[in-house]
């Protein structure tokens, strides 16, 4: 009976660590079904998010190889509205035909923006401006041959002596240009100072920004010069930026302007003292 019932014992202990090891395998193998099952998940959503992410950039690329046509389009179109003559539409042709695609080609960039992006701004500004009558018809070579000065420029040297040469409606639609970029900045910052240059009642609200900072000198002898009331009534105002740079400048200008003090009679006299200071007129013309 003992014997028997030993028997049955270790029978019974071979049946359940079998049955433990069946267990056991069962157990990793329900793991190693769960991990492919994760692994295949993961990688269908990989695999759909990809997907979508290259519908996406290609629609992406479609839509601005379309743009630039119907931008480059649009533009000659209304270039061609008249015939001007024959040198005209082979300049036209040459640019929009020849120039501009092999600048894409070459995969031109400005500051990490390409070129194609940059020339669909042109194309539309400069489409804007002719049914606007801002320019002509004739404007427009001249606005594409400053348009590739700038942009070869812009790579080796500094463009302010090129913009010194460019008129402001021209400089304004090259700064609309390259919008966004360090070189539209530029452009932004030559224009602001041809515009106080030009009327320096704007110089005293901008001297003080920051893209202006290394032109003060001449910007404050523009201001004694050309609106000399005003840099009189920021120094009577002790305002500190005005009294800094006057007391660095070694204008004669400057320096006349600091002489004269705010009273009833100072816009009477302010153009004759400056005028005897710089020894344009003497005293005795005055007199007579």
């Amino acid at each position: 009976m003992s014997s028997w019932f030993a028997t049955d014992l270790e029978f019974t202990f071979v049946v359940f660590t079998a049955l433990f090891k069946i267990y056991k395998v069962n157990i990793k193998i329900y793991k190693v079904e769960i991990a492919l099952r994760f692994f295949s998940k993961s990688f269908y959503y990989l695999y759909v998010t990809l997907f979508f992410l290259i519908v996406q950039l290609s629609a992406f690329t479609a839509l601005s190889q379309n743009s630039y046509a119907i931008s480059k389009a649009r533009l000659i179109k209304t270039l061609k509205t008249r015939v001007i003559d024959k040198s005209y539409t082979q300049n036209i042709d040459r640019f929009y035909s020849t120039t501009c695609d092999s600048l894409i080609k070459k995969k031109v960039t400005i500051d990490n923006k390409p070129i194609k992006d940059i020339l669909i701004r042109l194309f539309d500004i400069c489409n804007s401006k002719l049914n606007t009558k801002a320019v002509t018809l004739l404007r427009i070579p001249s606005i594409n041959r400053d348009f590739l000065l700038t942009v070869t420029t812009y790579k080796n040297a500094s463009i302010v002596n090129l913009y010194k040469n460019i008129n402001i409606t021209k400089s304004n639609i090259l700064q609309y240009v390259f919008e966004g970029l360090l070189l539209g900045d530029s452009i932004k910052t030559i224009n602001g100072l041809r515009e106080m240059l030009h009327d320096p009642y704007y110089i005293s609200s901008s001297i003080m920004l920051p893209q202006y900072a290394a032109y003060q000198d001449s910007l404050l002898y523009a201001l004694a010069n050309g609106a000399p009331d005003l840099l009189i009534k920021k120094l009577a105002a002790n305002d500190t930026l005005y009294t800094r740079l006057v007391d660095n400048s070694t204008s004669k200008s400057v320096r006349a302007i600091t002489q004269i003090k705010m009273d009833e009679f100072y816009e009477r006299i302010l153009p004759f003292s400056l005028a005897l200071y710089e020894n344009r007129i003497t005293k005795d013309s005055i007199k007579n």
